[in-house]
């Protein structure tokens, strides 16, 4: 578990969400506390992160996402937004 609130615990694999430079796919876990929370969302903050399950519920659940190759010669950092929580990922670079 890397995040938790009264409403909403979240875990992911792989843990911490570090991704090599070629195309990935991760998962993270929501898993609802209280049934009187709000259901939550997930959105991607960045264009080489997509959502690749259903992007909001009101039960516990799993996101899917995957990962863009990341040709760059540089690593990467972007996030996903789930239940008004940022979570991190990071990608290495091609050439690093």
């Amino acid at each position: 578990m890397f995040y938790k609130n009264e409403c909403y615990s979240l875990t992911s694999d792989p843990n911490p969400l570090t991704f090599p430079a070629s195309e990935s796919i991760g998962y993270i876990g929501v898993d609802v506390l209280l049934n009187t929370c709000s259901p939550w969302s997930v959105i991607s903050n960045d264009p080489w992160i997509g959502i690749e399950s259903e992007s909001s519920g009101s039960a516990s659940g799993y996101v899917d996402f995957s990962i863009e190759e990341n040709t760059e010669t540089y690593p990467r950092t972007g996030s996903l937004t789930i239940a008004g929580q940022t979570v991190t990922i990071t990608q290495s670079s091609e050439l690093a």
